[in-house]
């Protein structure tokens, strides 16, 4: 499963993974997301999400305690239904667009050992306690990007739809302590992209779970160490030529993404109470994912053989 909040790149990442070898289940294409539609109720993850917020105020809930029992039985019944209707569909014909290599028109044959099937739901970074009861055998790809930029995107969709049900700001102690009335958008998206990603990591490495972080820009700074990562974590049949020639053609694709990158520097540059309010939110997470100090996050041990990544 590949999640993390919106505007993360987990698009990316899922269209990677098909090519290397693991059956994506998608429904829209667009952003290889996989929307699962409750009892015929639009949306769908959002409403499954808001009822489990609601009651945990959580990124990291126990299931058994923090949530009354009919709700943590119907969202159980949901989660299976969901796993259920992917499995149901991993023998799908993929689309052209997901047999491709990234950003080209070359296409490529591979399986993956590790895993059965796979799908994209960013907002399912929020439900692996429930994960971590119906299935042992998850795999998780948590994707995080750079908080700063997160907080000066277009896309504040999980403010939106999560900021006041997550922090409780109906209560006036919590509204309080999230300062919900004075705070701008890129506050609050920041304060919402600390607390989400500190926790789930938390929980991923003191969980049975298999998992891997990988952050979006990695797929510009080494895209073939990046590939390299994951093609490992599930077990692809490609191997590093292949791998190598993947690498090359994600290169070329993120070379038209790179300009949405960094845009946090030029308003942080001319507002340093901003800037400092900012990396102050988001210190634990920007610390944590090598963003703020920045240090190398990912390092990958190449082959002994001393192989080289040269494209052809």
């Amino acid at each position: 499963i590949v999640g993390g909040i919106d505007g993360s790149n987990t698009r990316g990442y899922a269209m990677l993974l098909g090519q290397l070898g693991v059956s994506m289940v998608v429904d829209d294409y667009s952003q290889m997301d996989y929307n699962y539609d409750f009892l015929h109720r639009d949306p769908g993850w959002p409403q499954l999400i808001t009822r489990i917020l609601e009651q945990t105020h959580s990124a990291t809930y126990d299931v058994d305690v923090d949530l009354a029992q009919d709700a943590r039985a119907s969202i159980l019944n949901e989660l299976r239904a969901i796993l259920g209707k992917v499995n149901s569909r991993k023998d799908q014909k993929h689309s052209p667009s997901s047999q491709q290599f990234y950003g080209s028109d070359k296409y490529v044959a591979s399986t993956s050992s590790k895993t059965s099937f796979g799908f994209k739901a960013p907002i399912t970074m929020l439900l692996l306690p429930f994960f971590a009861k119906l299935n042992s055998n998850i795999r998780f790809v948590l994707v995080v990007r750079d908080g700063r930029d997160i907080a000066f995107s277009k896309n504040q969709s999980p403010v939106e739809k999560y900021y006041d049900t997550y922090f409780d700001t109906g209560r006036p102690q919590r509204r309080k302590e999230a300062r919900q009335d004075n705070d701008s958008p890129h506050i609050k998206a920041m304060r919402l992209w600390n607390d989400w990603n500190a926790k789930v990591h938390k929980h991923l490495l003191s969980s049975s779970m298999d998992f891997l972080v990988v952050r979006a820009e990695d797929l510009i700074e080494d895209p073939y160490a990046t590939i390299l990562k994951l093609a490992h974590f599930v077990g692809s049949s490609l191997n590093r030529h292949e791998l190598c020639q993947l690498s090359e053609t994600t290169r070329k694709a993120t070379k038209q993404i790179q300009s949405g990158y960094g845009k946090w520097k030029e308003p942080l540059g001319r507002n340093a109470d901003l800037s400092s309010s900012i990396h102050q939110i988001g210190s634990e997470s920007l610390e944590l994912f090598g963003y703020y100090p920045p240090r190398r996050f990912m390092d990958v041990e190449y082959a002994s053989s001393g192989y080289t990544c040269e494209a052809d």
